[in-house]
């Protein structure tokens, strides 16, 4: 409605902006009414697109987006997207966005409705270089971890997004093999059903690994004082694709000459949208190495000098 109440006036005149105000008044109110939790992230789903390029003072939506993240679940997921654009566009001072999408990154996160939406988005959260290298190394080591028992098409996703990061901060790179760390290199089995992925993960292999999967806090996650020997046991993965991006890994960014793009497989924003069918339907295509076979082919149906042909 406002941008066709814009077009007709120009959107210079004082009509637009009492309607915006007016626009923006009625969405407060109506935010401030106790919402079911299915209109609560709906709503949460509208903000970024439809509701704050239309309000005047968008910061003032920011209680009310805090009050969704404190909720948990799918409404914290959907939240971030608005408190990044506020963030970004419109001056909010909210040191705890990287914590809070820390604490987002979950094993359920696989499985929310609107997971593909924020998959998209986290790759632009981190894409700054100002962050600090100790919460690199925190999302580093969560995104590896939760390859680790994430469908094959989120496992890729975590790979991808990692990778990203480490490009962007060489100074990481010394995690991917950490010879002082004193974690030891585990080997999971992802084709047995009798122990959970999870299960062997938290077993008595990782009682000298110093990181702490189960805070919220990066700066308690003592991710800089480990490694990165998840890459291992995803090089192992019962999926082909992720067990192959696992190579990708090897590469020392700090030694590369081509431009960054040009050196890292596919853009990372299309990575949110794999689907098991694709991988699935990309395996059929892929052409296999030709195996060679231990015999002499006939060169026709009877050899008169050979009448039995095995």
């Amino acid at each position: 409605m406002l941008d066709v109440f814009k077009q007709d006036l120009g959107g210079k005149s004082s009509y637009f902006k009492q309607e915006r105000k007016a626009f923006g008044e009625c969405w407060l109110n109506v935010l401030s009414m106790k919402l079911p939790d299915e209109s609560v992230d709906q709503v949460l789903s509208n903000l970024p697109e439809k509701v704050i390029p239309n309000m005047p003072e968008p910061i003032r939506l920011s209680d009310f987006l805090l009050s969704a993240y404190n909720r948990g679940g799918i409404s914290a997921v959907v939240s971030l997207e608005s408190l990044w654009i506020l963030i970004n566009s419109h001056g909010l001072d909210y040191p705890l966005f990287y914590e809070k999408l820390y604490g987002v990154l979950s094993p359920d996160l696989f499985f929310a409705r609107d997971r593909r939406k924020f998959m998209t988005l986290v790759p632009k959260f981190l894409s700054s270089g100002y962050i600090p290298v100790y919460l690199v190394a925190a999302f580093l080591k969560r995104l590896l971890r939760r390859a680790l028992w994430a469908p094959p098409q989120g496992a890729l996703w975590c790979m991808r997004v990692a990778l990203e990061l480490i490009h962007r901060h060489p100074s990481v790179v010394v995690l991917v093999h950490n010879p002082e760390t004193k974690a030891r290199r585990v080997v999971v089995n992802f084709s047995q059903p009798s122990q959970p992925v999870e299960e062997q993960i938290h077993g008595t292999q990782l009682s000298e690994d110093v990181f702490d999967d189960d805070t919220v806090d990066p700066k308690k996650s003592n991710a800089d004082k480990t490694s990165l020997w998840e890459l291992e046991a995803l090089k192992q993965h019962y999926c082909p694709a992720v067990a192959r991006l696992y190579h990708s890994f090897e590469k020392d960014p700090r030694s590369m000459k081509a431009p960054r793009d040009a050196t890292l497989p596919g853009i990372v924003e299309d990575y949110a949208n794999i689907s098991f069918t694709d991988l699935f339907e990309a395996e059929l295509r892929r052409k296999a190495k030709e195996c060679p076979l231990a015999y002499t082919a006939p060169r026709r149906a009877l050899d008169t000098n050979n009448p039995v042909q095995w």
